[in-house]
């Protein structure tokens, strides 16, 4: 896969870096999530897009890795904002740590997607509507239960 497919993509983000406005919305338009893709978290279905995600966390992959996720900046348009949007910060934090890309204005508390004309709200992580996630059936936490909870993981964290 590393490669065969590599070097594909790599074309592919030559023609959307070189390629007129029509060849780039084309394949933005093919290689981007689609709206129905958000009501479950990026990557988690069965289209060509989320494949693409699931392969850029592939560490036996590191080529194609880095392919995929440099086909998705460019494909929005260098704009990191743009990029988080589209393939929620998740994905997005490794590459942009790896390219030394410094994070623009800051995504806390979701966003419109990139193309989307709605007006719903984006989990800037997950990449998922923020309607559509599911809710949290744990009871709540007493402020003397987070205590403890955030001492046990100071705790894990220095060890």
């Amino acid at each position: 896969m590393e490669n065969e497919a590599a070097p594909l993509l790599l074309v592919l983000r030559q023609f959307a870096r070189a390629g007129d406005e029509g060849i780039k919305q084309s394949m933005q338009d093919k290689l981007l999530p689609r709206e129905d893709e958000r009501e479950k978290p990026l990557g988690q279905s069965d289209t060509l897009f989320s494949r693409l995600l699931q392969l850029s966390m592939s560490a036996f992959t590191p080529t194609l890795r880095d392919t995929i996720s440099g086909l998705m900046f460019e494909l929005s348009d260098k704009d990191v904002n743009t990029f988080i949007k589209n393939v929620g910060y998740g994905y997005a934090a490794g590459f942009l740590a790896n390219n030394n890309i410094p994070l623009g204005a800051s995504q806390a508390g979701g966003a419109s997607a990139a193309g989307d004309s709605s007006s719903r709200h984006i989990n800037p992580v997950t990449g998922q509507y923020v309607d559509q996630e599911k809710e949290d059936n744990l009871p709540p936490m007493t402020e003397e239960e987070k205590e403890r909870e955030a001492e046990r993981l100071f705790v894990l964290f220095e060890r």
